[in-house]
């Protein structure tokens, strides 16, 4: 969904979430504070986003929908991610991973082990990250969720630069901007910028034949 978007979708979600609150539809209203917190996150109103997806959990225990919860779990562990409070992210991410095993929900189990990940990578434990990584990306291909599998591999570029810089890191980033490429998917801004900046880092690190032919080879 493009930026321009935004405004539009979360008054739709609004409207469906006033509908449902009249009509009692507890299940109904659960899903329109999921979607409702998910669209102002991407404005940047984590308040909000975090007020709705707290009730948005609440009812989905209360009708017992362990698939949702675990939805919602991860969601609410993305925003946490986001404002560096990892050992509760962490937590629910941890709670919500659990949830899709035992449903074998290939998705959320995907989405929890790359939080997992991440978590791990920005908090410097690299071996961990990439543990987890590598079992996310694993996930991914099975279910051939090419951008999840793209995000798995600009993560694990992250950690090649950070703890061994060289070739490998550029065969990781060629590999991104293939299945990108391959799949016309779009990154997040924030992912575009990270693959874009360390592309450029890695391109000046290297003699410009290494570079090529480690871009040729990923």
């Amino acid at each position: 969904m493009q930026r321009r978007m935004y405004p539009e979708a979360e008054q739709l979600f609004r409207r469906s979430l006033d509908v449902r609150r009249a009509l009692a539809h507890t299940a109904g209203i659960a899903a329109s504070l999921a979607n409702l917190g998910a669209i102002v996150m991407m404005q940047g109103n984590n308040a909000l986003a975090q007020v709705s997806y707290a009730e948005s959990l609440a009812l989905y225990r209360r009708v017992s929908d362990p698939s949702n919860i675990a939805l919602v779990l991860a969601r609410m562990a993305n925003l946490l991610l986001a404002q560096g409070a990892y050992a509760k992210a962490e937590q629910l991410f941890e709670e919500s991973h659990g949830i899709a095993a035992e449903l074998l929900n290939r998705q959320g189990i995907w989405q929890a082990l790359h939080g997992l990940g991440t978590i791990a990578r920005e908090q410097g434990r690299y071996a961990e990250a990439h543990a987890r990584f590598r079992q996310s990306s694993a996930v991914a291909l099975e279910i051939q969720y090419l951008s999840g599998l793209a995000l798995d591999l600009l993560e694990l570029a992250q950690i090649t630069w950070a703890t061994q810089p060289g070739e490998h890191t550029a065969i990781l980033l060629a590999a991104v901007t293939a299945i990108m490429h391959g799949g016309q998917i779009t990154f997040h801004h924030s992912d575009q910028t990270e693959r874009d900046r360390l592309v450029e880092e890695v391109r000046a690190m290297l003699e410009p034949h290494l570079f090529a032919a480690a871009w040729a080879y990923g």
